[in-house]
């Protein structure tokens, strides 16, 4: 196994601005979302390995959501409280950019060397972001500091990346970023026999991206991908490459008049997906785009906020797998009062959406609110209603997909207590009319409204921990998804509990962050008798830059220090150990 010495250097002609944790709920401006969940927020003040990992990664390593890939630099996708990843809303700004086509977003798309803040909310938010929220959400926000800097980075297993950032003072910040990773690592035995010399070569995962933002809103993102391996998914062996392109953008429009202000969002977006296979000869094509706007009005009255929101979606696609080209658009309106205590002990908001898909399909959607603090306690409660509409794929995929599917609907309740620097929530979310895809007797899989589901669990979050020369946190999750059939069964691939806990300390100018993950059983059978194994992380980094001249700075970076194999899924495991090296000069 190849091993590169890493390290991280920089050098620093100006203070670098960074953005400060977003709050679920502020003094008088309440935010749009806030949930009885502790949230978190990840930018470069907390996070040492903001440029060094993936977007991926990074969401692992730091935060209670649970992260499911195929494959280092493949597709990953994010999931709260045990639902699947289409439960999960992913924002970049203000708008959800959840595939229409399948329903996710691949986190590894956007490099997390363009975001300056990463926002996490576990808990159902569909009041406020439509169909799609149900676990949870997870916004992107683009780096809008005026840094301009080079980045240069190569690691074991042949991964190399090169990312540049420039400012043109307050109009314009440009980013691009690429990466290479040949994964040549070794396969575990249990594989042997798939390639010649046992080891994932002749696979290559590229990765282009490209980034403009501007004003307070604006953006435009291009990306491509390309995956290449050895052993298809498919077939099982032989090639299979794959192929992502997406352009997304937005812009937003700002007028303010004493207390009323109004808010216009135009987005759009355009993706491109192509797989082959050369064992079963396949090779198919997959397009889809949309575009839409978003009004807000809001209207200050004392310690009241009153929001309305009208937006309009129309998208677009067309797939080797539908049965027909596939247009539709859809509308959404809101109006949502938040409001607060005259001695701010006591928040909240009340909030109903309307959303309009077709004739069929026009749910309203309630959504409450409350905190109130007594005392060092500071209680919270949140009762909304949650849906998410059938994808393309589920509808006309072929074989499998159903046009008659209905959409998910549901609750989610929680309850909340902070008390000094700890927090933890109870929740239980039920589902009626899931749609998962389950496998039928003639070998395909079919997607169904599964019927009713439901989860609960407790999460927690302790921050400003101290144990002698070492500050941390300590977070984690524990869950029980469960699809009610004639019993109540596991919901497949879902974890029943993870924990993760960070420390950091400076010991004679060496400012040090070790970060511990673990993650509970995965059941691959809905009866339970086959699991995937818990599964571990430990990642280790050391800032060296008090012992450097001035100006510089450096970081030496090891991930899965212990060796304990992070498995993606049962036939593509990930590397037990991984370092790399990062140079990045830093510039006026």
């Amino acid at each position: 196994m190849a091993i590169f010495a890493s390290g991280f250097f920089s050098v620093f002609a100006q203070k670098i601005d960074t953005l400060a944790p977003a709050e679920i709920i502020t003094r008088r401006k309440p935010k749009s979302c806030p949930t009885a969940a502790p949230s978190f927020s990840l930018d470069r003040s907390n996070s040492m390995s903001m440029d060094a990992l993936s977007t991926a990664a990074l969401l692992e390593q730091n935060s209670m959501a649970t992260l499911r890939g195929y494959g280092p630099m493949a597709l990953q996708t994010a999931s709260f409280r045990g639902l699947p990843g289409v439960g999960t809303q992913i924002l970049l700004g203000n708008q959800p950019i959840n595939s229409p086509i399948n329903g996710v977003f691949d986190l590894n798309l956007i490099p997390a060397f363009f975001l300056g803040t990463i926002h996490l909310q576990p808990g159902g938010s569909g009041g406020s972001f439509g169909g799609g929220a149900v676990g949870g959400n997870i916004q992107l926000l683009p780096d809008r500091s005026k840094r301009n800097s080079i980045l240069l980075q190569g690691g074991s297993f042949g991964s190399f990346a090169i990312g540049a950032k420039g400012s043109l003072g307050n109009l314009l910040n440009i980013a691009f970023f690429k990466e290479e990773n040949k994964l040549n690592y070794p396969l575990p035995k249990s594989l042997h026999g798939f390639t010649p010399n046992n080891r994932l070569e002749n696979s290559q995962m590229k990765r282009t991206a490209f980034q403009l933002s501007w004003g307070k809103q604006g953006w435009l993102h291009a990306s491509n991908a390309i995956r290449h391996l050895p052993i298809s998914v498919v077939s099982g062996t032989g090639t299979a490459v794959q192929t992502d392109k997406m352009i997304r953008f937005q812009d937003g429009k700002i007028w303010r008049n004493n207390n009323h202000q109004w808010e216009l969002d135009a987005f759009g977006s355009y993706e491109w997906n192509q797989y082959e296979d050369s064992k079963i000869s396949l090779n198919d094509t997959n397009h889809c785009g949309w575009l839409g706007s978003q009004q807000r009005w809001k209207i200050h009255k004392g310690s009241h906020l009153f929001i309305f929101e009208n937006g309009w979606q129309g998208y677009w696609a067309r797939s080797p797998y539908f049965n027909q080209d596939f247009r539709g658009h859809r509308w959404n309106a809101s109006g949502k009062w938040n409001f607060e205590g005259g001695d701010s002990t006591l928040q909240g908001h009340l909030l109903i959406r309307k959303e309009q898909f077709n004739q069929t399909f026009s749910p309203w959607i309630l959504d409450g609110f409350i905190q109130k603090s007594i005392s060092k306690v500071v209680s919270k409660v949140h009762v909304g209603q949650v849906f998410r509409f059938p994808t393309l794929n589920d509808w006309f995929w072929r074989p499998g997909g159903d046009p008659t599917l209905q959409p998910e609907k549901g609750w989610n309740t929680e309850w909340g207590l902070i008390y000094k620097n700890m927090e933890a929530t109870g929740f239980a979310t039920f589902l009626s009319d899931q749609i998962l895809w389950v496998p039928t007797s003639s070998g395909f899989w079919k997607a169904e409204n599964a019927g009713q589901t439901r989860t609960w669990g407790v999460e927690w979050k302790v921050k400003h921990l101290k144990m002698g020369p070492f500050h941390g946190e300590f977070n984690g999750t524990y869950q029980q998804p469960r699809q009610l059939k004639s019993t109540w069964i596991p919901l497949l691939y879902q974890p029943d509990w993870k924990i993760q806990t960070k420390w950091a300390t400076n010991w004679k100018g060496l400012k040090s962050e070790i970060s511990m993950v673990a993650q509970g059983k995965r059941n691959v059978t809905t009866d339970g008798s086959v699991q995937l194994p818990n599964q571990g992380q430990v990642n280790l980094w050391v800032d060296f830059s008090e012992k450097l001249p001035k100006g510089l700075s450096g970081k030496l970076g090891i991930q899965n220090v212990l060796g304990n194999n992070w498995w993606y899924l049962p036939y593509l495991p990930g590397p037990k150990f991984q370092t790399q090296i990062q140079i990045q000069y830093q510039f006026l």
